[in-house]
């Protein structure tokens, strides 16, 4: 196996959850991980350890999805006929489907954006609240409050005993 099929292996996951939470766009998500590693290919930096390899994915996607809405008026809108075409409801941000219900997925699109960044990083994309700290600009523990509420948001949401 090439060592570029290798690392997108060990970490797109980590790269596409990360953006999808940043950018909430299927479709921007994959811009962004495509780029990022269009910058690892290029640069192609010594990354000694693990920990350090997913410290420079991870910091990367965030520059690359931060970069995304500065450039070209990122900023879309989407018309109401547009989202009804599509099956989507105005005002949700679809969620990725791993092994996800529907009513798993509806409660997630309702946190608000704060919460919803740290479920999809958490969960999907795999990272520890220290890894999630730096990536929002916030403390781990400010992290792990975040979760704690959005978890309480969802088992609202859901109906289940808190």
């Amino acid at each position: 196996m090439s060592e570029s099929r290798e690392i997108v292996e060990t970490y797109g996951t980590l790269v596409y959850g990360i953006a999808r939470a940043r950018t909430q766009s299927k479709e921007d998500a994959e811009d962004v991980f495509q780029e990022v590693f269009l910058t690892y290919v290029k640069k192609h930096p010594a990354l000694p350890t693990t920990e350090a390899a997913r410290a420079w994915f991870a910091r990367t996607t965030v520059h690359h999805c931060k970069t995304l809405w500065r450039t070209k008026g990122r900023h879309r809108t989407t018309s109401l006929d547009e989202m009804e075409e599509a099956g989507q409801e105005p005002g949700t941000d679809p969620i990725p489907e791993k092994d996800l219900t529907e009513d798993v997925r509806q409660a997630i699109e309702q946190l608000p954006k704060k919460y919803r960044q740290v479920v999809m990083m958490y969960y999907y994309a795999g990272l520890s609240t220290e890894e999630m700290a730096p990536l929002l600009g916030i403390s781990a523990n400010a992290v792990r409050i975040r979760l704690s509420r959005a978890r309480k948001h969802l088992a609202k949401g859901l109906g289940e005993p808190q």
